[in-house]
């Protein structure tokens, strides 16, 4: 079986094509958010490619700010968003909409996000303390690398930097333009921060460690979860159904992450389904 035919036989061995049991398929497309995020990218890829393809369910994808999902998912212009860091990262998000939200279930725990430094940073640059100093601000020319600006990271890291009376440059980009700007960076040989998390692709290519955060300015480990907007499990039972029950290792994601870099994140996304045929199918079927 190629990467091409994704789940076919699984797919048509269990008849779950269009309508099953609860009656016809709904029109309506499952919409979901993703965000640049690579992790993102994967899991929300993933999702929709099962649902159209080993589901029969129209799947639409929404690319937008995380902080536009919380909104979009709570007045019910989207259906479900994978990306959400619970505890502490978007324990704001929370505060304002979550009255307004269902918690659909973990994809995955051991999450972990802060300020990562280069190999070429000086050993005087070892916590978020450091960045306060002259030394510190000048070892990383004076700027952080960072994301999309309404992003739990950004946030903490505004926070941080306020704190600790750091006057750095935070500057906003995607998860794509923080990768191309870091790599370019420690390509050259020089010493770089980045806003950074995991599970990500760049602490498989390059050097890097956390800057010490003893306080827990960043949080401690937290889980990812996906979020819906009220009354979606009632609307597409089975699609809520296989939101429920996708789950990863998280360093599964990173090895798919990996992957992605060599051959394109759809691609290693069909190539690790194809390898994982009978958890798939548990996923969609819930036995």
């Amino acid at each position: 079986m190629n990467s091409r035919s994704l789940l076919a036989a699984p797919l048509l061995a269990l008849g779950l094509l269009l309508a099953g049991p609860g009656g016809p398929a709904r029109a309506e497309p499952v919409k979901i958010g993703w965000t640049t995020w690579q992790d993102a990218e994967i899991v929300s890829k993933m999702a929709a490619l099962i649902l159209e393809k080993g589901m029969g369910i129209d799947a639409e994808l929404t690319l937008s700010d995380i902080a536009i999902q919380y909104r979009s998912v709570a007045l019910g212009e989207l259906d479900a968003m994978m990306m959400a860091w619970l505890p502490q990262t978007h324990a704001a998000y929370l505060e304002r909409y979550g009255d307004k939200l269902i918690d659909h279930g973990t994809l995955y725990d051991n999450a972990r996000l802060g300020i990562a430094v280069s190999a070429a940073c000086p050993d005087s640059l070892r916590a978020l303390a450091d960045l306060a100093t002259p030394e510190g601000a000048q070892a990383i020319g004076g700027r952080i690398l960072g994301i999309d600006p309404g992003s739990g990271i950004m946030g903490m890291t505004r926070d941080t930097l306020s704190d600790l009376g750091a006057n750095l440059e935070l500057t906003e980009g995607t998860d794509f333009s923080m990768a191309r700007d870091l790599g370019q960076a420690i390509d050259s040989g020089a010493c770089v921060a980045a806003t950074l998390w995991n599970p990500h692709w760049l602490f498989g290519a390059y050097d890097l460690r956390y800057l010490d955060d003893p306080e827990h300015r960043f949080g401690k480990a937290e889980s990812v979860h996906v979020m819906v907007r009220q009354g979606f499990a009632e609307d597409f039972p089975k699609a809520a159904g296989l939101l429920a029950r996708m789950s990863f290792d998280i360093a599964e994601i990173e090895a798919i992450l990996a992957r992605g870099q060599e051959i394109g994140p759809e691609d290693a996304i069909r190539e690790w389904l194809n390898a994982n045929n009978d958890r798939v199918t548990a996923w969609m079927t819930g036995s």
